[in-house]
């Protein structure tokens, strides 16, 4: 993909490709993240501790603000699909 958009100008990365490996690393990273956070699954978190989350170095949002939880476009399908976490 062409990291300028024809139609800006503008300089637009998308990132690294989403590889089923990559994927993985993302859902064991945010599985980990919020089994720390809650004491595995004890406690509750308040919406501003969720959005706390990165990702590579960056924000990576677990659940969107409207609808609670949420499978990111990034990602092929949503967690137990496959039979796994």
């Amino acid at each position: 993909m062409d990291p300028i958009s024809a139609k800006s100008g503008l300089v637009c990365d998308p990132g690294p490709m989403w590889t089923a490996e990559r994927e993985a690393n993302l859902r064991a990273q945010a599985f980990s993240w919020l089994a720390v956070r809650t004491h595995d699954g004890l406690s509750a978190l308040k919406t501003e501790e969720i959005r706390g989350f990165t990702f590579e170095g960056k924000s990576f949002a677990l659940m969107d603000r409207q609808r609670g939880i949420r499978k990111p476009a990034e990602l092929d399908i949503t967690a137990g699909e496959n039979g796994d976490c």
